[in-house]
Parts: structure tokens; C-alpha cells; sequence
């Protein structure tokens, strides 16, 4: 019985270290995408922001250009 008890001890002992690695292992690839899980949300967020910008230029355009066409027709209008 002594003898068992000293192996189940070691045995204990190497469990306890490697789910210690295993836990370190875990822990720092719970980090690692936590990270990327921030990076892919700011990359996301950069490029919803990137196409409103872009919308609203284009809707800026679009207005500048409706508001010259329609000064132009006024001005045609005035001269006859």
C-alpha cells in the first residue's frame, strides 16, 4: 500500500504540472483571441466607417451637382 500511495503522489504531482501547462497553453490562446477578436472588430469598425465617409460624399456630389443643374435651368430661364 505504500507503494501505491507514493505512485498515485507522483502521478498527482505530474498531473497537477501538466494541467498547469495546459491551463497556461489555454489561458494565453484565450489572450491571443481575445486580441484578434479586438483587431477584427476595429478593422470592421474602420471600414463601416470608411463607407459612410464614402456615402457621404457621394451624396454630398450628387446634391452639389442636382443643385448647379438646377441653377443652370434657372439662369437658361431668366435670360429668355
Amino acid at each position: 500500500m505504500g507503494m501505491n500511495r507514493r505512485k498515485k503522489k507522483k502521478t498527482a504531482a505530474w498531473e497537477k504540472k501538466l494541467n498547469q501547462a495546459v491551463a497556461s497553453f489555454l489561458k494565453e490562446k484565450k489572450k491571443t483571441q481575445k486580441a484578434a477578436e479586438k483587431i477584427h472588430r476595429k478593422a470592421v469598425k474602420k471600414r463601416k466607417k470608411k463607407a459612410e465617409k464614402t456615402l457621404d460624399g457621394l451624396l454630398i456630389g450628387s446634391c452639389f451637382i442636382l443643385c448647379l443643374i438646377a441653377a443652370f435651368m434657372e439662369a437658361k430661364e431668366n435670360k429668355n
